[in-house]
């Protein structure tokens, strides 16, 4: 058993890519806070004015909260995630894979390749725009449907050359 790792991935980061992947959940969210929050706005703030004796601000809370959403949450997602992939990787050694990933929340997982039982390529849409694939290892205990293997399993997002790496993904667990 070698500590010297067969092969070594690390997801790759495209801010295009994760805008548009998250476009609507972007607008959804900014709809959703304006409203939301707008409501509460137009209520609040202006009876917090009067208590206080002064003249409230004649402004659009909903406009004005929904746009401080829309350009706010995508910079602190887009950070979140560019973080979070900087400091994932994957390390496939001759009898495991190996991972570490996270930013805010660590995760560190060891899947023995006798527990796998799919090796799998997904390359999405805008993925293929970017040339990019996911490349899933799925154990017994993965769910059917699953979009991120959950507990179970090992999901590298966005890596390069996804087609190449894959074959040899498969190479390495099939030595098992």
């Amino acid at each position: 058993m070698s500590d010297v790792p067969a092969l070594e991935l690390r997801p790759k980061y495209y801010m295009g890519l994760f805008l548009i992947q998250n476009l609507l959940v972007h607008l959804f969210l900014t709809f959703w806070a304006g409203m939301f929050f707008g409501t509460f706005g137009t209520f609040l703030i202006p009876a917090g004015f009067e208590i206080i004796g002064l003249e409230p601000p004649k402004v659009n809370y909903f406009l004005v909260i929904g746009v401080a959403v829309f350009i706010f949450l995508p910079i602190i997602r887009l950070y979140l995630t560019k973080k979070n992939y900087e400091l994932s990787s994957f390390k496939f050694y001759e009898d495991r894979v190996e991972f570490l990933e996270g930013f805010l929340t660590k995760q560190r997982k060891t899947v023995y390749y006798d527990q796998v039982s799919e090796v799998s390529l997904t390359e999405g849409f805008f993925q293929r725009q970017y040339s990019l694939g996911t490349i899933v290892l799925s154990t017994r205990a993965t769910s059917a449907g699953e979009d991120d293997s959950g507990k179970s399993g090992v999901r590298v997002n966005n890596v390069e050359n996804s087609e190449a790496l894959f074959d040899q993904v498969k190479k390495i667990v099939k030595r098992k």
